[in-house]
C-alpha cells in the first residue's frame, strides 16, 4: 500500500471504511497500485451537488466560459469542458480538430434558441424543462445533439401522455428521430385502437408502405374485418388518383370472410363509382357477396386469404418444396412448418420431382412451380384449400436456375438456363408472363443482360435482379429492373462484388438481397443498396419473414455440408444469431414460400421425406436414415 500523510483526524482504518480505495496488481509491471472503487455514495453525492450548484453559478455569471454557441442570432456563453461531458455532437467536434474546436465558436443551424435554452436550463440547473410544449423540439435537437438522459427523459414523457388521439404523431416523431422506443410503445398504442385511429388526418396522410405495415402485423385484431376495409378504403379514397393503384396490395390485407354482412351490403355494393372503375374492387365486393349469399362458397374464398388475424380454422404455415437430403437425389415433397405451435406437418407431394433449380412463387394464396432441372417446361399450381396441384399451361421456353414473381396479377420468369437452346450458352433470354386469369402464357421482353442463377424480387411494381452467371459462364454484380408496364429492362446498378445463386426478398418496402458469402445487403427505393449484416456463408438455402428479422434456412456451407441450422437476421439493427429450432435433418435446394393452411389439411404431423417420418421416435433407426448416402428400397414409396 503506498503510503499516506499522516492525519489526527482520519486513521487509516477509518479511510477503508469509506471504501474509496482498491489494491490491484499491474500484470505488466509486478508493482500495486490503488484506483477508486465503490465510491461512498453520500460523499459523492455531496461532491455531485457542490459540482452542480458551482457549475450553475459560474454559468450564470459568464465565468471561465470558452465556448460560445451562436443561434438565431444570440449567443450562449457556456463551458467547452461541460457541453463535451453531456454531448456527443459536441465531444466529436471539440476532438475532430476542426476550426471549431480551437477558437470556441460555434453555429447551429437545426436548433431554435429557445430550445437550445432549455438544454442548457437542464444541464447547469437540471431543472425538467420537458413538458407537452418543448418535448417534440427537445427530442429533436436530444437527437442531434446525443444527449441520452435528456433524450430518455422526452421518451418516457411522450409514452406516459400516449393515447389514441397522439398515438400516430407520436409514433411519426419517433420515427424521425430515430427512437426505437418510442416506436415501438405508439405502435402497441395504434394496433390497440386502430379503428379510432383509422379515422384521424394522421392516418390518412400514411405513405402506402406505413399502411401496409400497420394492415399487416400480425397484432391487429380487430372484432371484425370491417375497420380494416373501410380503413382501406378511406386511405385509397383521400387521395384516389394517386392511391387508386395500390388498391390490390391493400385489399389482400383484409380476410374478406370476415366481413359482416351488413358492411357488404351498405357499404361495398353502394360503392358503384369506384367497382365501375377498379377491376380488382369489383372482384373483390363480389367475393364478399359470395361468401354472405351462398355459406359454401365461404370456405372456398377462405383458402385464398394470405392474411387470417388468429383463424381457429387456419394457419399461417413456411412450405418447404422440393431440396434434398442427400447428394444429387432431390425430391419432389412439401413440408409445412407452423410457426405458433413450432411443428412439421407434411401435405400432397409435387406431382413430379421438379429436380434442382426451379422456382416457386405465391398468388392469392396458391402457390405456383415452374421448371427446373427435370421438368424444364412445367408449370403446376398447389391449391392449400384442397390440399391438392394442378397442371397450369407449359412455359414457353423450359427452363431452370431462374427466377419467379408476381406482379399484379401476372406471374413473370427471368433468366435461367436451357442446355436444349441453339444458343451454345444456354441462357434463356426472354421474360415470359403468366397472366391468372386468362391462363395463358406471353413473351413481354428481354432481360438486358442474359443471365441464369439470379434472384429477383418486386418493389413498386418493378422486377429487380441481383447477380447471375452469364454467357460466357461468368458472375456478374448487374442489378437490372425490368418495367411491366413499359415492358423494358435496363442496368440500374451493381453489387459490390460479382456474384451468382443470390436470394432476394421484399420486406417492409426494400428488398434484401443475400450473397453465398453471407452478406446482406439493403436496396432501396432510392435504388441504393447498403450493407446490413453479415453471417456464416452458405448457398441452396431458404427464406422467409418473422416479425422484424428474415430467415435463412438450411442450405450447404462451402465444403457442400448439407446444414439445419436457421438463423435470424434483423435487418433493423443487422443483428445476427443461431435461432431457437432448427430443421429436423440437413437440408437444402428447397424454395420456401408463406401459404395459409385450413387446420384439417396439417392433419399429417412429422418431417416426412419420400414416407419416412424423420420424427421417427426409434432415434438409432433415425440416425442410419440420416447417414445414408444411397437412396434404401424402402425410400422408393412415394408420399
Amino acid at each position: 500500500m503506498a503510503s499516506l500523510p499522516a492525519n489526527d483526524l482520519l486513521d487509516f482504518d477509518e479511510i477503508a471504511n469509506l471504501h474509496c480505495l482498491q489494491e490491484t496488481v499491474s500484470d505488466d509491471e509486478g508493482v500495486t497500485i490503488t484506483e477508486p472503487c465503490d465510491r461512498d455514495t453520500r460523499l459523492r453525492g455531496e461532491v455531485l451537488t457542490h459540482l452542480h450548484d458551482a457549475l450553475a453559478c459560474m454559468y450564470k455569471e459568464e465565468e471561465l466560459t470558452d465556448l460560445h454557441v451562436k443561434i438565431e442570432g444570440k449567443v450562449f456563453h457556456c463551458h467547452r469542458v461541460i457541453m463535451a461531458a453531456m454531448s456527443g455532437y459536441f465531444r466529436s467536434l471539440f476532438t475532430s480538430g476542426m476550426q471549431e474546436s480551437q477558437n470556441g465558436e460555434v453555429e447551429l443551424q437545426d436548433v431554435s434558441k429557445r430550445t437550445f435554452d432549455l438544454i442548457l436550463l437542464y444541464v447547469y440547473y437540471g431543472d425538467n424543462v420537458v413538458n407537452s410544449d418543448s418535448v417534440e423540439e427537445l427530442l429533436r435537437a436530444t437527437v442531434l445533439l446525443q444527449i441520452p438522459p435528456l433524450e430518455r427523459a422526452c421518451v418516457e414523457y411522450m409514452s406516459k401522455c400516449l393515447n389514441p388521439s397522439n398515438c400516430m404523431s407520436i409514433w411519426k416523431a419517433g420515427k424521425t428521430f430515430g427512437c426505437p422506443a418510442l416506436i415501438e410503445t405508439a405502435w402497441d398504442v395504434i394496433l390497440k385502437n386502430f379503428e379510432e385511429v383509422s379515422h384521424q388526418e394522421d392516418f390518412l396522410a400514411l405513405q402506402k408502405d406505413d399502411v401496409v405495415a400497420i394492415l399487416d402485423d400480425d397484432q391487429l385484431n380487430p372484432d371484425s374485418e370491417d375497420p380494416i376495409c373501410d380503413a382501406v378504403l378511406s386511405w385509397v379514397r383521400s387521395d384516389l388518383p394517386a392511391r387508386e393503384e395500390h388498391m390490390e396490395e391493400l385489399l389482400s390485407l383484409v380476410c374478406v370472410p370476415k366481413m359482416s354482412s351488413s358492411f357488404v351490403y351498405d357499404r361495398l355494393l353502394l360503392d358503384h363509382d369506384l367497382m365501375q372503375k377498379n377491376p380488382r374492387f369489383f372482384t373483390f365486393v363480389m367475393e364478399a357477396t359470395r361468401c354472405h349469399m351462398k355459406p359454401d362458397e365461404k370456405a372456398k374464398v377462405m383458402a385464398k386469404q394470405t392474411k387470417l388475424r388468429n383463424d381457429p380454422n387456419y394457419q399461417k404455415v413456411e412450405a418447404l418444396v422440393g431440396g434434398y437430403f442427400m447428394a444429387d437425389d432431390p425430391l419432389k415433397c412439401v413440408l409445412c412448418y407452423d410457426l405458433n405451435r413450432r411443428k412439421w406437418y407434411t401435405v400432397a407431394a409435387m406431382p413430379q420431382e421438379a429436380g434442382e433449380d426451379f422456382a416457386t412463387c405465391t398468388y392469392q394464396n396458391e402457390m405456383y412451380v415452374s421448371g427446373g432441372s427435370r421438368s424444364l417446361d412445367k408449370f403446376i399450381k398447389y391449391i392449400p384449400g384442397s390440399n391438392d396441384w394442378l397442371d397450369q399451361p407449359s412455359l414457353i421456353t423450359g427452363r431452370e436456375c431462374h427466377s419467379m414473381v408476381v406482379v399484379g396479377e401476372y406471374i413473370y420468369v427471368l433468366g435461367g438456363r436451357n442446355s436444349q437452346l441453339e444458343d451454345e450458352s444456354g441462357v434463356v433470354k426472354d421474360i415470359e408472363a403468366y397472366n391468372t386469369t386468362r391462363g395463358t402464357w406471353s413473351k413481354v421482353g428481354k432481360l438486358e443482360i442474359p443471365l441464369d442463377s439470379l434472384s429477383a424480387a418486386v418493389m413498386n411494381e418493378r422486377i429487380y435482379t441481383f447477380g447471375g452467371t452469364d454467357e460466357n459462364g461468368k458472375s456478374t454484380s448487374a442489378i437490372q429492373c425490368f418495367d411491366p408496364s413499359k415492358r423494358t429492362c435496363s442496368l440500374v446498378g451493381s453489387l459490390p462484388e460479382p456474384s451468382s445463386a443470390t436470394s432476394a426478398i421484399a420486406f417492409n418496402a426494400n428488398i434484401y438481397v443475400f450473397s453465398q458469402e453471407g452478406k446482406v445487403f439493403r436496396f432501396d427505393q432510392t435504388q441504393s443498396l447498403s450493407k446490413v449484416a453479415e453471417f456464416e456463408g452458405r448457398s441452396k438455402f431458404g427464406l422467409y419473414v418473422s416479425g422484424h428479422s428474415l430467415m435463412v434456412v438450411g442450405g450447404q456451407d462451402e465444403n457442400r455440408t448439407f446444414l439445419d441450422q436457421i438463423v435470424s437476421v434483423n435487418v433493423k439493427s443487422g443483428s445476427v444469431a443461431a435461432a431457437d429450432t432448427k430443421l429436423p435433418i440437413p437440408f437444402c435446394g428447397f424454395k420456401m414460400e408463406s401459404l395459409v393452411m385450413p387446420k384439417v389439411m396439417l392433419a399429417q404431423e412429422g418431417f416426412n421425406v419420400q414416407g419416412q417420418n424423420l420424427f421417427d421416435t426409434d432415434l438409432e433407426r433415425r440416425e442410419q436414415y440420416k447417414a445414408k448416402r444411397h437412396r434404401h428400397p424402402f425410400l422408393q414409396n412415394d408420399f
